[in-house]
């Protein structure tokens, strides 16, 4: 007999399984109702928030049964499984069943989680691509929980350090090598699933650099500008825009990275973007700082970007340094922590010996230096492959054999750069200043540094007062100027004993400086300038103008900050014979490379960019010193000076001649004399900044002498600046201004006094107040030194006859360079004697005076007794400049021809005639002022077709573009500035394949491929100038028309004469599906566009018929008979709304979400064959030879209308393209040509 207890064990035994098999039917039944609530979510509304499960799976089942349009098709059965729906016509009661089946209709087991991801039983379709991106999205988990576990460890923090390091760039180089493998098979929706990954690459600070570098094209190339711009944008241009870069930055700024940019995110969003932070580079702000701890009162006060820089407002200031990134090591790397072993054997796991080995990489710069002319004919697609096509990372490095390790390997920061210790300031007293704006943000947190470099850095304030000093006594820079708001730079004295030895040890460290500069292949500001003038060449000289010399322009404000230190002097350049005072500051390093960009710019297209764009800026900037002296105004006032003193010697003798009255010295020099000299205004940094403007002034004088000779021209100006000595030494200590220098005020723009739009005292002080400190700063730069500097070297220039006829103190500045000259009798005792400066009073040999080989010549300078005697030449003729000392400037005779001659020979771009009417115009427009304005000038004629041009499409670069003809040709042009507007221009390559008339010609963005078509398909490859492959024309319908599906799409639409669109992969380059979009008598296709998601296609046909197609599922949304005749051009627009024209001489706006007419454009009366649009403006091309513009896509947009003259345009219009960021049009005519106009 069975006892009682057993019966009820049995009873709870079977209970409980009955109760576990009841909860995984619940857990499946929930599973479904969530999934139904996911894709039903606004149905589903109903529901409250404390909505049972058996409610839940009514409803869920109740729009099951009568509804599945939002359930996607992969899912569908899998929920009918789950809710035992067998068929549509299913009536049983929506109740919350406790159990399945035994058997389900497809003879498999009741449903359960793990049915339901069995692969084999395939109950949940997963695309062909699952198991590929599962196993990359793993492995992206491990490293990332490496990295985690890592941060949160309480080792060493250098080992941690170099732990993160190590995990986060193998990290990048394990999804550099398996994303080529993936990507292509991705689908949208995959491409989503990982993209969070790729872009925490991005994000995290290791491996930021590494990521941008390697995953950029690959990544940016699959996602489609869209996206592109949308996800992979901010962080690239965090990266650029980081105050902190190591070496591994440096090829970010390079023109093989920058030309993926302009690439995959386009020119505009490149231009918009990457040229601010590409400027500051040059400027010396994004230099690297090196692999050493620096302090932060010595590093260089990264105080504004080009962002922040208003000149008009004055602002300024600074902002606190970031540390450098951490820097990783090349030896094996090991971190004590509990998860080192699991670690270690995921990544082994993942990687092979040799991939999980890091090795230094080794970056070459690719082809050299490269000069910024335009490439030979000879060479046709060099140029434009290099532009327009940037090969994937897989295709142009091996993983493999380069470690991601090291950005550049192991460049020293030893270089001369922003950063050294000369440039510091202090930061609290110049955070103090209101006038400061807001800081830049760093891109990454700081973090610590392993490794030095050989750069001493001083410990402490005392340090850092013996460099500046050092700096500050032994060269020949400043006449003891003080800065007032600077404390390490003031009460400077060096004993004279300790002279020579402090003299010894700069050279020494400056010749190691320069010993360490030679070893480096190149530093940022080298690349950054590199980069610089290669975009230039290729931009064309409107963008130049508008993106690249305004910046540069607004960069030399930066460069000459004083709270930069840009004040700080600095030794002489011995090279540098066109200053006569040979006084430098750190600023004039700081801008050298700024400098040279410029004037590099500027023999590339021309000396109008000087005229119109150059000494513009510089008059409107003294103009604006006049109403303002801010500490910015005073750098940007400093950097004016600097940019005009380099610029002089590139204009011709007569262009200089021409413009010197009015404009060099009326508008530039004269206002900045007046300014500097001027009793009511007080410069901000006092008459250290005071005294540097009037070493820059003087030496700008000289150059213009040397050009210009003994004459009147210079007189006034020179009288000005010599009387302005009468108001720190005059006898009679009277500030007001002598008889002739008032002749002088007079002659060249009124007098300083009342002057409307004058010199205004400094606003917050009184007026007594103002004029004391100004007269102790003039009596800081109005030194005797000062007084010889300018004074010995004209009198020997012009004459001493003629300078004591001319200026009226002439006998004061005697006397003050007498006075210099016995002070400094200890090492100028015999300087001024005729045997030609062999020997000074001590002694010492010539070269302790700077290096300068004597000179034989005889002088007109001597000294009798306690009097310098400055004899006049024979016959007033000049005699040419003798020897001088280093204090006076000149060590040889100067030959200015040497410095004017041969800037500018290559005279191949250089602006002129129509070129030059267009580029003056575009850069006399305001930044909001984004209209076509169609000016009917005709730039350039295009030769080469013999037939009717039918297509052109201009690429996105704007300097290349693509035409095909009648004559059975496809012809590839570039886009150069050349001639005065009647140059012809010959084709760079032609594609001769066809043997047929071609009429339609397009270009893939996403595979850089070309494709043209006769009735066949050709795909070609522009950049290599060979033919891919040309489509079987036998098996299909001959093709009518040919367009490409926008980015990320690699498929070409194509429309036959049976009235089918069928799609072409330019991966296979083969047919690979077709769709039918008429069924009636609808006529030939004659136009096709596609959407910018390439979602949908529109078609229009001869007999005014339009169609829309769903790309996705083949479905044709609408077709309606919009215009009574045939339908000539169609443009899709945006937001589901596309414009159309047909021979009823109308232009209407549809809409494809209902299939009705939005409004007609009026102004058209003639029908309306071409349509282009520049942003929201419609550009109209008729058959009348007539271009209209629209201002708007609105029925209230106005019109206008041009008929194109026949000086412009020849022939009959035939085909139209537009240049959106220069604002040109390209007008193909049936004779063949075709005309390049603004």
């Amino acid at each position: 007999m069975i006892p009682e207890r057993t019966f009820k064990c049995r009873d709870i035994q079977q209970a409980v399984k009955q109760a576990a098999h009841l909860r995984r039917v619940r857990d499946i039944q929930a599973i479904g109702c969530i999934t139904v609530e996911m894709f039903n979510a606004p149905k589903c509304r109903v529901l409250s928030n404390r909505a049972k499960l058996p409610e839940r799976y009514a409803h869920a089942l109740k729009l099951l049964m009568n509804d599945q349009i939002d359930i996607p098709r992969c899912i569908r059965h899998t929920l009918q499984v789950i809710f035992q729906i067998y068929s549509a016509r299913d009536t049983r009661d929506y109740v919350l069943p406790n159990k399945y089946e035994p058997v389900s209709s497809d003879g498999l087991p009741p449903p359960s989680p793990h049915q339901l991801l069995q692969s084999l039983i395939n109950v949940i379709v997963f695309p062909s691509y699952f198991p590929k991106l599962y196993a990359f999205v793993c492995k992206m988990r491990q490293y990332s929980q490496l990295l985690s576990e890592a941060q949160l460890s309480c080792c060493d923090l250098q080992k941690r350090n170099e732990y993160i390091m190590k995990v986060a760039e193998i990290r990048v180089k394990m999804a550099a090598k398996d994303l080529p493998k993936i990507l292509p098979s991705l689908s949208s929706e995959g491409l989503s699933l990982i993209l969070p990954y790729l872009i925490e690459l991005f994000e995290f600070p290791e491996s930021a650099v590494n990521a941008a570098w390697y995953l950029t094209s690959p990544l940016a190339q699959a996602l489609g500008p869209e996206e592109a711009n949308k996800h992979l944008l901010p962080p690239v241009v965090k990266l650029f825009e980081a105050e902190t870069v190591t070496d591994k930055h440096l090829k970010l700024f390079h023109r093989s990275f920058l030309l993926q940019l302009i690439v995959w995110f386009g020119l505009h969003k490149f231009l918009t973007f990457f040229v601010t932070p590409l400027i500051e580079g040059v400027g010396g702000y994004k230099e690297v700082l090196g692999r050493a701890q620096q302090a932060a009162e010595i590093v260089r006060k990264q105080s504004t970007t080009l962002k922040s820089v208003d000149i008009s407002l004055g602002s300024e200031g600074v902002t606190s340094p970031c540390e450098e990134d951490s820097h990783s090591s090349n030896t094996e790397l090991t971190l004590r922590m509990e998860a080192e072993e699991a670690g270690a054997a995921r990544v082994e796991g993942d990687l092979t010996d040799a991939e999980a080995e890091a090795e230094p990489e080794v970056f070459v710069f690719e082809g050299g230096e490269e000069e910024v002319e335009a490439s030979s004919p000879d060479t046709p697609m060099q140029d434009a492959s290099d532009q327009l096509r940037s090969p994937l990372a897989s295709e142009t490095i091996s993983l493999d054999e380069v470690s991601l390790q090291e950005g550049i390997g192991s460049i020293p920061s030893l270089c001369p750069s922003p950063h050294s210790p000369s440039m510091s300031g202090d930061e609290d007293e110049a955070s103090s200043n209101p006038d400061t704006p807001t800081p830049l943000v760093s891109a990454y947190s700081p973090s610590s540094v392993s490794t030095t470099t050989g750069i001493t850095i001083p410990k402490s304030g005392t340090d850092e007062m013996a460099l500046i000093k050092s700096i500050g006594e032994h060269s020949t820079s400043l006449p003891n100027f003080r800065l007032e708001k600077e404390p390490h730079v003031t009460n400077i004295d060096i004993g004279e004993g300790n002279s020579d030895t402090l003299t010894a040890t700069f050279r020494e460290s400056e010749n190691q400086d320069a010993r360490h500069k030679m070893d480096l292949d190149h530093n940022m500001s080298d690349v950054c300038c590199e980069s610089v003038l290669w975009l230039a060449g290729r931009l064309g000289p409107v963008l130049t103008s508008r993106y690249m010399t305004r910046n540069l322009l607004r960069m030399l404000t930066l460069c000459y900050l004083p709270d930069s230190g840009a004040l700080t002097p600095i030794p002489s350049d011995p090279l540098d014979e066109l200053s006569v005072t040979r006084k430098r500051i750190l600023g004039d390093r700081y801008a050298a490379k700024v400098l040279h960009c410029l004037s590099e710019i500027a023999c590339l297209y021309g000396e109008q960019v000087i005229l119109l764009q150059y000494l513009c800026h510089i008059c409107e900037l003294v103009a604006s010193c006049r109403r303002k002296l801010s500490a910015t105004m005073e750098g940007g006032l400093l950097g004016a000076m600097a940019l005009l003193q380099h610029l002089l010697p590139y204009l011709t003798d007569s262009t200089f001649m021409e413009h010197l009255q009015e404009t060099l010295i009326r508008n530039a020099v004269y206002p900045v004399i007046r300014l500097l000299s001027s009793t009511k205004v007080n410069f901000p940094h006092g008459g250290t900044a005071r005294g540097v403007l009037a070493c820059r002034v003087i030496d700008c004088l000289f150059i213009m002498a040397l050009r210009v000779g003994r004459g009147v021209h210079l007189m006034p100006t020179i009288t000005r600046l010599m009387t302005a000595f009468d108001k720190c030494h005059s006898s009679s200590n009277q500030l007001g201004a002598s008889p002739r220098s008032l002749e002088a005020e007079e002659l060249l723009g009124g007098s300083e006094e009342g002057t409307p739009g004058g010199i205004q005292a400094s606003p917050g002080s009184s007026t007594d107040s103002v004029k004391a400190k100004a007269i102790e700063e003039l009596k800081q730069v109005l030194t005797p030194e000062l007084a010889y500097l300018s004074y010995v070297p004209l009198c020997r220039f012009l004459g001493a006859s003629y300078m004591e006829t001319t200026l009226p103190n002439h006998d004061l500045l005697r006397s003050l360079c007498l006075q210099y000259d016995e002070n400094n009798q200890a090492h100028h005792a015999a300087v001024l004697t005729d045997d030609g400066l062999a020997m000074n009073s001590s002694g010492t040999p010539s070269e302790e005076l700077g290096g300068r080989r004597p000179s034989n010549r005889g002088t007109n300078v001597a000294v009798t007794g306690n009097r310098i005697d400055i004899k006049d030449a024979p016959d007033s003729v000049i005699t040419p400049q003798s020897e001088l000392p280093p204090s006076i400037g000149f060590a040889t005779t100067v030959d200015i021809s040497k410095y004017t001659g041969g800037k500018m020979d290559n005279t191949q771009r250089h602006l002129r005639g129509n070129w030059l009417a267009y580029w003056e115009h575009e850069i006399g427009r305001s930044e909001q002022d984004a209209r076509f304005n169609f000016k009917q000038i005709k730039l350039q004629t295009f030769t080469g077709h013999t037939n009717s041009v039918k297509s052109i499409h201009v690429l996105d670069n704007e300097n290349s573009f693509i035409s095909c003809s009648k004559d059975k040709t496809v012809k590839l042009w570039s886009l150069r500035s050349q001639g005065d507007g009647n140059a012809h221009v010959s084709t760079q390559w032609t594609y001769t394949g066809h043997k047929k008339s071609v009429f339609g010609v397009a270009f893939s963005d996403s595979m850089r491929y070309a494709a043209s078509c006769d009735s066949t398909v050709h795909v070609w490859d522009p950049f290599i100038c060979a033919c891919i492959k040309q489509l079987d024309s036998l098996r299909h319908s001959p093709v009518t028309v040919l367009t490409a599906m926008a980015a990320p799409s690699t498929q070409l639409v194509a429309a036959t004469t049976d009235a089918t669109l069928r799609f072409i992969d330019l991966r296979t380059c083969s047919y690979t599906h077709e769709f039918k979009v008429s069924m009636g008598g609808a006529g030939l296709v004659r136009c096709i566009d596609t959407s910018g998601d390439g979602r949908l296609v529109t078609v229009a046909h001869s007999s005014g018929v339009i169609s829309v197609l769903d790309t996705r599922t083949g479905h044709l949304l609408s077709t309606w008979k919009p215009h009574e005749g045939e339908v000539l051009c169609m443009q899709w627009y945006k937001g589901g709304t596309f414009i159309s024209s047909a021979l009823d001489q109308t232009v209407s706006v549809w809409s494809v979400d209902d299939n009705k007419l939005k409004f007609t454009l009026r102004g058209p009366t003639e029908p309306v064959h071409l349509i282009s649009l520049y942003g929201d403006e419609v550009i109209t091309g008729t058959t009348a030879n007539r271009i209209g513009v629209h201002t708007s896509v609105s029925p209230t947009a106005s019109f206008s209308s041009t008929r194109l003259r026949s000086d412009t345009f020849r022939g009959v219009l035939t085909t139209m393209a537009v240049l959106p960021l220069n604002r040109l049009l390209l007008l193909g005519a049936d004779n063949g040509t075709i005309r390049l106009l603004c």
